[in-house]
């Protein structure tokens, strides 16, 4: 997937595109490493692209698996990792 990034002084916009007639736009604050946000874009938009091409009668059987504290856990690892030695 491609991706435009458009830096500013007090965020970034980024623009992907999620599949062939779907387009994502993500703002995030300057304080967010680049590479980290492009990261999480990236598979956001593969993560679309999937489900844009899931067959409707498919898409009702599946389980969107989102554990809240798993999440908000895993995010604050990640971040720790960055500024590690």
């Amino acid at each position: 997937f491609q991706m435009i990034l458009r830096e500013g002084k007090t965020g970034h916009i980024f623009i992907s595109g999620a599949g062939p007639q779907l387009v994502l736009f993500a703002q995030v604050s300057n304080k967010v490493p680049l590479g980290w946000a492009r990261l999480l874009i990236k598979k956001s938009a593969a993560i679309l692209h999937e489900i844009i091409q899931t067959n409707p009668d498919e898409a009702i059987n599946t389980v969107l698996d989102f554990n809240r504290d798993e999440f908000t856990n895993l995010l604050g690892v990640s971040l720790d990792s960055i500024w590690k030695d």
